[in-house]
């Protein structure tokens, strides 16, 4: 339970770290953009521009990497791209350059990164494992998943020659939540049906190759709530934890796992 208090624990931190929006900002001249007045002093926000969902929150080395939605040229939602930011202690943040830019009109919508700590990409150098990150690729009437990689710790990134690595052709296909299964040995992919109030599951040996699995069925009680596109919420950035717990018998322990899965019903404007 120590394990599980401290994954969640790492989770809700770093997420709440960016589940507010926030436009730009007056920099002081002078003082550290940091310390300037009116900016969170524990929530991270950069140092300029919009900003809004977290994605791909992960540690590697001796570093937590957050990456967030991202606009480089405004303080308004457009162009958006992937943010990326590096902590020791998930309180205090050193911004560094765009990880994955929008690109051939193509913009960067929200996703997860992991270390492929086996190399089952095959991106892996000189025997270092690759961060990869999965994400949405957006343009008018089209989304699909795609994946990025680095081999030096998240400096520089490069895009997969061969994207999208799933595409369905539809226009609310988003947010992509990959984790690896260790019974099966396997990459699974979480992903949301935005407009359809429903989540498919999908299969990898190698992050670059995906089998349906399975889907989670609609809800009737996320259809009759609230005001959304089409008179209705939209179901984005699902998400899976891994819940732990153990029965004392009086002669006899036994272990159980259970994955939670979770979706964000959401109104507005989402990257």
């Amino acid at each position: 339970m120590l394990g599980l208090r401290r994954s969640l624990l790492t989770t809700i931190t770093a997420t709440m770290l960016l589940m507010s929006e926030s436009g730009s900002q007056t920099l002081q001249q002078g003082v550290p953009y940091e310390t300037e007045d009116y900016r969170p002093a524990f929530h991270f926000s950069p140092e300029k521009n919009w900003t809004n969902d977290p994605n791909g929150l992960v540690f590697f080395g001796s570093e937590y990497h957050l990456f967030y939605q991202y606009n480089p040229f405004g303080d308004v939602w457009g162009h958006m791209s992937w943010g990326h930011a590096v902590s020791r202690n998930l309180v205090s943040w050193r911004q560094l350059p765009v990880a994955l830019p929008e690109e051939n009109g193509i913009m960067i919508f929200s996703g997860s990164a992991v270390v492929d700590w086996k190399n089952t990409s095959g991106f892996g150098k000189d025997g270092i494992p690759p961060l990869v990150a999965i994400y949405t690729g957006h343009r008018p009437g089209l989304q699909n998943q795609n994946i990025a990689y680095s081999t030096d710790s998240g400096r520089t990134w490069a895009k997969y020659a061969e994207n999208p690595v799933l595409d369905i052709h539809e226009a609310e296909f988003r947010d992509p939540m990959v984790f690896w299964h260790a019974p099966s040995s396997r990459w699974v992919m979480v992903v949301s049906m935005a407009k359809e109030h429903r989540v498919r599951f999908y299969l990898s040996a190698n992050l670059r190759t995906w089998f349906l699995i399975g889907s989670a069925p609609t809800s009737s009680r996320s259809k009759t709530r609230g005001g959304g596109r089409n008179g209705s919420l939209w179901w984005a950035l699902a998400t899976t934890v891994l819940l732990r717990a153990q029965r004392l018998n009086t002669s006899l322990a036994t272990s159980m796992a259970k994955h939670l899965l979770m979706t964000l019903p959401r109104t507005g404007r989402c990257g």
